[in-house]
């Protein structure tokens, strides 16, 4: 794949979201990182009971931010010891999932769980959301 293919993929992927197989999400939220919604999700649908991934790499180091759409034609899946995105059974490119930090156990002074409050994204932004609340959402404006 070219650099052009790679994020010609990525944007797909953004756009039309992910389809991952149970076995795509084996590790997520011990072994690797899951997402963790600070003030709003990206998700194509609300998953409470579901662990995803927050991101992933393709084989060229492009990180893509993992979106669920069970109603995407894009598959990630298990290829042997090895993650992939799949279209219509075809395998597209690798799928790396990023390890989880060790600090996302860990909790503050007032119990609140360190991984709400201080993200990874992709593999080397560092985000901070100390007050996830949203004063929007009391007078139902909150965002479409």
């Amino acid at each position: 794949m070219t650099a052009m293919d790679h994020l010609r993929l990525k944007a797909e992927l953004l756009v039309e979201g992910i389809n991952p197989t149970a076995d795509a999400l084996q590790g997520v939220g011990t072994e690797y990182k899951e997402q963790n919604h600070g003030l709003f999700g990206w998700d194509f649908v609300d998953h409470p009971d579901l662990s995803l991934p927050d991101d992933f790499v393709l084989a060229d180091g492009t990180v893509v931010q993992f979106r669920y759409n069970p109603s995407s034609p894009y598959i990630m899946e298990r290829r042997g010891d090895r993650r992939v995105i799949a279209r219509a059974g075809e395998v597209l490119d690798t799928a790396a999932l990023i390890p989880r930090p060790r600090y996302y156990d860990a909790a503050s002074t007032s119990g609140a769980l360190m991984r709400q409050i201080a993200q990874i994204g992709g593999e080397d932004c560092f985000f901070v959301c100390y007050q996830n609340y949203c004063l929007h959402f009391a007078r139902r404006e909150e965002c479409a």
